[in-house]
């Protein structure tokens, strides 16, 4: 049984950061999303690593594993009891909020306790992220086209750090 428990958190966890994958959270929303409803919906927010590309080919890959350490224990921080988090995939973060949370205020939380934890990392550049999100209101919608959503205002919010 031990064994058996050890492969499922191996199957749901990523190793670096320690948090949950994408398989984790798919099933999370899969498992949750009937009960969507404009009282109650789910906001999912798609967060990646600005330049994070430019901080491995500067600093070496294992300063940018500590960047991506340091965005995953940011979101641990304000992932709230019933708020999943997981690492996407690469430098991309996936955050769902069942909880009708204000967006912004979480995206100023997040920030926030990234830049704190640049500081407390003192990293020898600026460690920024891009943040969009979508709303589901509706259990019809259907979880790809949010995320897609998501990735689209994820894009418009990048811009503003080109």
């Amino acid at each position: 049984k031990a064994l058996i428990e050890m492969q499922n958190a191996n199957i749901y966890t990523d190793a670096l950061t320690g948090i949950n994958n994408r398989y984790r959270v798919r099933e999370y929303l899969e498992k949750i999303w009937d009960h969507t409803t404009e009282k109650n919906p789910v906001v999912i927010y798609l967060i990646d690593i600005n330049k994070f590309k430019g901080i491995n080919d500067q600093y070496g890959h294992l300063i940018g594993d500590q960047a991506l350490v340091a965005v995953a224990d940011s979101l641990k921080v304000i992932a709230t009891e019933g708020i999943v988090i997981d690492r996407f995939g690469g430098d991309e973060f996936i955050l769902a909020d069942p909880l009708n949370h204000d967006p912004q205020s979480i995206q100023k939380e997040l920030r926030e306790e990234l830049r704190k934890a640049s500081l407390a990392h003192h990293f020898p550049f600026d460690l920024t992220l891009s943040i969009g999100y979508a709303k589901a209101t509706q259990a019809c919608q259907k979880i790809p086209d949010i995320v897609s959503l998501a990735d689209q205002n994820l894009y418009q919010d990048k811009a503003k750090y080109k």
